[in-house]
């Protein structure tokens, strides 16, 4: 039976060149088009993706932006990144504790269950799976109490030092993304030198 490549070749009636791009598609610097429709068109030069790019402006212009602040700013800052942060541990709090209480009443249904011993490990693994989901409810109050026990002085450096690792990872990842489409511009250029792409295959230029 034809693989899917191949059912395109024959249901397309595809010559050397069209084939050879098709199949393409599942190596090197086109693997991101493998799970793309056969008749996509195939691009003659990648891009980095500008996500980190993005993200490492971003981080810049709000450090600039936070070392700019007067003392009152600073604090005004910190007492509402305190706030949110409370109010939003409390809202995962109770989303958990809904889940959990599910979790625990299924659980409860299932260690009820009278069921015959070839079935014991059946539902031993149903209780085990019940368990391993139920999360811990103290982690949320916990992190309230540090964020209560932090000096605007701690907030205010741990906060910089978050930004600063934004800035730095999101460099980092971006340098990587223009290696790594550097490579894979590499290898289809060369598949280009040893076989160009057919007419058919190529990007549809915009008209005016």
């Amino acid at each position: 039976m034809p693989t899917g490549y191949v059912y395109e070749m024959l249901d397309k009636q595809q010559n050397f060149q069209e084939f050879v791009w098709t199949c393409a598609r599942a190596f090197g610097a086109l693997i991101m088009m493998r799970d793309d429709p056969l008749s996509a068109p195939v691009p003659k030069e990648l891009y980095p993706d500008e996500y980190h790019q993005v993200q490492h402006e971003s981080s810049v212009k709000e450090l600039a932006d936070a070392l700019a602040m007067s003392p009152e700013q600073r604090k005004a800052f910190c007492d509402a990144e305190r706030a949110e942060t409370k109010g939003s541990n409390l809202d995962y709090l109770e989303e958990k504790r809904e889940t959990n209480k599910k979790i625990r009443a299924m659980r409860k249904q299932v260690e009820s269950w009278k069921v015959e011993p070839e079935y014991a490990n059946f539902k031993a693994f149903m209780i085990e799976q019940l368990n391993a989901s139920i999360e811990n409810e103290d982690y949320f109050a916990a992190e309230n109490k540090k964020v209560d026990q932090l000096s605007d002085e701690d907030y205010w450096k741990q906060y910089i030092e978050r930004v600063e690792w934004s800035i730095k990872y999101h460099k980092d990842e971006y340098q990587k993304e223009c290696q790594r489409t550097a490579e894979r511009n590499a290898w289809l250029k060369g598949l280009q030198a040893l076989c160009p792409i057919p007419a058919s295959k190529q990007e549809k230029k915009n008209e005016s």
